[in-house]
């Protein structure tokens, strides 16, 4: 469970995130927007069953609307990008009208900083400790793709910028 914050713009970091975490992502975000929504007193509008409750992702999606409907662009950017990169509509599209309708159960308030939760124990990365989110996420998915078994590609779109020098020492880059 995580939202990966590449940058402020949740379109953006929507489009920065390579083939495998777009298709992981977009079930992830619909997850704790449906979890914020069944502890907000809208369970009639969610689709999946609220998971990872204390995760501080989650909890940070539930703070305010202004957090909920950030990751709710960044649901929708992410399905975009489903739709750009392969041609197809991915399933957990359907449910963006109810989300959407669920904004209004949620506390009123504007964007607040995002959770850090860069880090991955057992991959021995730690970023949690940067306050710069977008920074601390850049990094982290820099050393996770670095170490990825395959290379991660972005079907139909260019890497992102900020991993112009990841495969430097090759004199490849990923497609």
């Amino acid at each position: 469970m995580n939202i990966f914050i590449s940058d402020d713009n949740p379109i953006v970091a929507a489009q920065n995130l390579d083939d495998k975490r777009v298709v992981k992502m977009i079930l992830e975000s619909a997850q704790m927007l449906c979890s914020a929504l069944h502890l907000c007193g809208a369970s009639h509008l969610a689709k999946y069953k609220k998971t990872h409750i204390n995760h501080p992702s989650n909890i940070w999606v539930r703070q305010t609307v202004g957090n909920y409907n950030w990751l709710l662009v960044h649901f929708e950017a992410l399905c975009d990008e489903y739709e750009f990169r392969y041609g197809k509509i991915h399933a957990s599209r359907s449910m963006l009208a109810d989300l959407k309708e669920g904004a209004k159960y949620l506390p009123t308030g504007t964007l607040t900083p995002f959770a850090n939760c860069a880090k991955r124990s057992d991959m021995n990365i730690d970023y949690s400790g940067i306050n710069d989110i977008p920074v601390a996420y850049q990094a982290y998915l820099k050393d996770r793709w670095k170490n990825d078994k395959l290379k991660p590609k972005w079907t139909a779109r260019g890497e992102p910028s900020f991993l112009k020098d990841l495969y430097a020492d090759t004199n490849s880059s990923a497609t």
